[in-house]
Order: C-alpha cells, then sequence, then structure tokens
C-alpha cells in the first residue's frame, strides 16, 4: 500500500501540501483519481513514515509558470523541514511527487523553466534526483521531453506520462444527458438533413485556433457550422503576435496581412461569439464542458481543436476532454491537434472516420501543414452532396462504430492509464 504524505491532517481528512501558495491547488485531485481506480494508499503524517514502504509527498501545481519557475518564489518553500528531511533521507524511499497531469505542453517553454526549477529544488534543498518524481499530461513524455533539460535533472524512470481527460471526460457526462443509440437510430430512419456541417467551440483562444477560424471564414464555410469564439481566458495579441501566427503558416506577407485583416475585422471585433454559453459561465468547469445535444444531433460531426497541436514536432501526444467529448456524445470528429492523435486512438481501441475524411493528415509532422491538410479536407466535406453525407452518417457501419465508442470509453480510462501508473510506483519502490 502507498503511504501518502501530508504535512496537516485536520480531523482524518489531508490538507492539500502546499495549499497556501497561490497557484497551487486547493483539492486533492490525485487521491480522487486513485479512489476512482482502486489504488490501494493510506495517508500519514510525518511520525508514520517508515524505511519500508512506498511514501509520496504530493503537490498539485496549476499555475505552473508562477510557482515551478527559478526566478519566482516557488512551492518548494512552503514545503515543511520535517517532509524535505524525509524526502532527501537515501535510507527511505520516501518521494516528492509533482503530480501535474492536466497540461501536456512543450517542456522547453519559458527557457525551459520547470526543469530548472525541478534543477533548483535539487541545489537547494540537496534533494537527490532520483527522488523526485513527475507525473505529466503528455503521454510521449520519455521522448517529447527529450529537447528540454527534464533529463538532465531528472531520470527517465521518475518521469510518467498520464492521460487523465479520459477518465475526466466519463465524469463530466456522468450527470448530463448526451445523445444515445436510439436518438441516433431515430435520425437515422428518416434521413433527416442536418442543419449545418459541423460543430467548431472556442472557449480558449490560441494560435493554431486563430489560423484555422480565419482559413475556415476565408473559405466560406464557417457559417456552415455551429461555432463560438470566447476568449474566456482574455488572452491579448499584439500586431507582432498575430504576423508570427499567420507566418507559421502563410509565407507571403502580402496573403499573410490579408488573413490578419480577416481575422481581426470578422472574428476578432465580434467577440465573444456565444452558442450556449457566455463568458462568465465558463469560469466554472462543470459549465464549461456541459454540452447542448441540439449542437450535436444538427450537426454532421466535430471539429476538434485540441489544447497542443505540438508545433515544434517534438512529438507530444497530450489529449483534453475535448477529443473525448465527440466519442461520448456519438459523433463522428475530425481533430486539429497532435500528430499521431489518431493513431493512439486507434491503438486504444477507439474507431475513427476515413469514411468521411482522409485520415492522412495524421501522419503530417508539421503542424503547419496538417492545419492546411485538416481546413481543405472540410471544406471537400463541404461541397458533397446532402444525399451522399446521410448516406454516411447515417449508414449502419458508422452508427455502428459511434456505438463503440460511447461504450468503450467507459471502461477504457483504467486500462490506459491508472493500471501503468500502479506498476511504474511499484518499480519505483522496487528500484
Amino acid at each position: 500500500m502507498i503511504r501518502v504524505l501530508y504535512d496537516k491532517i485536520i480531523d482524518g481528512a489531508p490538507i492539500p501540501n502546499c495549499a497556501e501558495t497561490n497557484g497551487m491547488s486547493v483539492h486533492n485531485n490525485m487521491l480522487h483519481h486513485f479512489d476512482n481506480f482502486g489504488i490501494p494508499y493510506r495517508c500519514i503524517n510525518i511520525n508514520q513514515v517508515t524505511d519500508n514502504t512506498l511514501t509520496l509527498y504530493p503537490v498539485e501545481p496549476q499555475d505552473v509558470f508562477d510557482i515551478m519557475h527559478p526566478a519566482k518564489p516557488g512551492f518548494i518553500e512552503t514545503v515543511s523541514k520535517e517532509a524535505i528531511k524525509c524526502i532527501q533521507n537515501t535510507g527511505i524511499k520516501s518521494y516528492l511527487l509533482i503530480w501535474f497531469p492536466t497540461e501536456g505542453f512543450s517542456l522547453t517553454l519559458f527557457n525551459n523553466s520547470i526543469p530548472r526549477y525541478i534543477k533548483l529544488i535539487q541545489d537547494r534543498y540537496s534533494i537527490p534526483k532520483h527522488k523526485i518524481l513527475f507525473v505529466y499530461g503528455d503521454v510521449n513524455i520519455k521522448e517529447s521531453g527529450k529537447p528540454s533539460k527534464l533529463f538532465d535533472f531528472l531520470p527517465a524512470e521518475n518521469v510518467f506520462g498520464l492521460n487523465i481527460f479520459e477518465h475526466v471526460s466519463v465524469g463530466d457526462f456522468s450527470n448530463q444527458k448526451k445523445p444515445t443509440y436510439k436518438d441516433v437510430i431515430f435520425r437515422r430512419e428518416y434521413r433527416r438533413d442536418k442543419k449545418k456541417l459541423f460543430l467548431f467551440k472556442n472557449g480558449n483562444i490560441r494560435p493554431h485556433r486563430i489560423y484555422l477560424i480565419t482559413e475556415l471564414h476565408k473559405m466560406g464555410i464557417l457559417n456552415q457550422s455551429y461555432y463560438s469564439w470566447i476568449n474566456h481566458s482574455n488572452a491579448v495579441y499584439s500586431e507582432e503576435d498575430y504576423k508570427r501566427i499567420f507566418w507559421h503558416y502563410i509565407k507571403n506577407e502580402v496573403i499573410r496581412d490579408e488573413y490578419i485583416a480577416e481575422y481581426k475585422t470578422k472574428i476578432e471585433k465580434n467577440i465573444p461569439i456565444v452558442l450556449d454559453k457566455v463568458p462568465s459561465e465558463l469560469v466554472d468547469r462543470a459549465n464549461q464542458i456541459k454540452l447542448d445535444n441540439n449542437f450535436i444531433l444538427n450537426s454532421y460531426f466535430t471539429l476538434v481543436t485540441e489544447t497542443v497541436p505540438d508545433n515544434e514536432n517534438f512529438g507530444i501526444q497530450f489529449f483534453s476532454e475535448k477529443i473525448y467529448q465527440p466519442l461520448q456524445t456519438l459523433h463522428p470528429f475530425i481533430v486539429y491537434g497532435c500528430a499521431g492523435s489518431l493513431e493512439y486512438l486507434h491503438n486504444q481501441g477507439y474507431a475513427t472516420f476515413p469514411d468521411l475524411f482522409n485520415e492522412d493528415y495524421d501522419k503530417i509532422k508539421n503542424e503547419a501543414e496538417r492545419g492546411k491538410f485538416i481546413a481543405n479536407e472540410i471544406k471537400r466535406v463541404s461541397l458533397l452532396e446532402k444525399k451522399k453525407l446521410n448516406e454516411i452518417i447515417y449508414s449502419d457501419y458508422m452508427v455502428d462504430k459511434l456505438r463503440h465508442n460511447q461504450k468503450l470509453i467507459q471502461s477504457q480510462p483504467a486500462k490506459n492509464g491508472y493500471y501503468q501508473l500502479m506498476n511504474w510506483f511499484e518499480t519505483i519502490f522496487l528500484n
């Protein structure tokens, strides 16, 4: 059984370590996942640490570039002296566990600030590097982390990539009504034309989304979608930012400037573009992930713009709740995310939609070229006659695939991450 060490346990309830530090979680999210997947653990205080039991001192960063940056005060400053001594001690199986599976961006960001902060922890507090564990949201972190300095400061075996959002999506939909097999069958029998071609929801504004929405607008097919453009994080882009964003896709300056003007006059000035949620509602994650079934049932597919498209081509594999929403809601999809996203889903048993899209886009390493390919695929599908679209969408084969995905996701999360996580903890203990 794993021992989970806390500085404070009040009336039997552990208080998240370093929770008083801005940028750290005030909830024991890790324990929630342990509970859901039967990972055996016991919460202990410093007086209960023994030398022959795996002991984890968990910290859960949220605003990592504030509290895992070597030039700023970080979470390590609020770890108790007793816990530090415990982690320093090479004679016992106690570890600092940095639990951060909710993001999967490149760790090279901000001059490798996160790896350098891990190095600072080691140097300032004399913590051996093998006594620090790092759980991250990029399932390919052992490869994609190589361009950063992560493995200069941590052994590769002390790093684990966990797909957390596959499980999170199950919880997201546990208390909301989602389309059912009967809904699809009913519409299949009547062969109804759907009102829109696709669903395209965007809360946070990111560079790859800025390009794609502009491209679709220039192609004249954005109005064939249910789309939102909210910017609920209030991101601000300068003119130079826009030049860099579009230069990534368009090398001709005149054409690039046309794209910038198109975005600013047709999209940006209309923010927020709302479907069913206004920006203030999206502060609460429960509202952020709740979907209106009418948009799903009245469109042919979802265009998923994932959080990380891996524009450095480091091999990142990060999957948020966005990719799992159409799997939950019986909706075909095309995804602008990391290269190999579909291959990953196939390996986990999910069906995708080569009967609707040319899925060669998944093999394109260059992120900009992948984005252009996806835009052109949507354009091609938009030119299909409704009769042809209906034949594909309402076919028995399509309905069976959608039903398969919805059923499979209920049992997959443990297989895809948490069994491996248990094995990883055991390996750490035995080494």
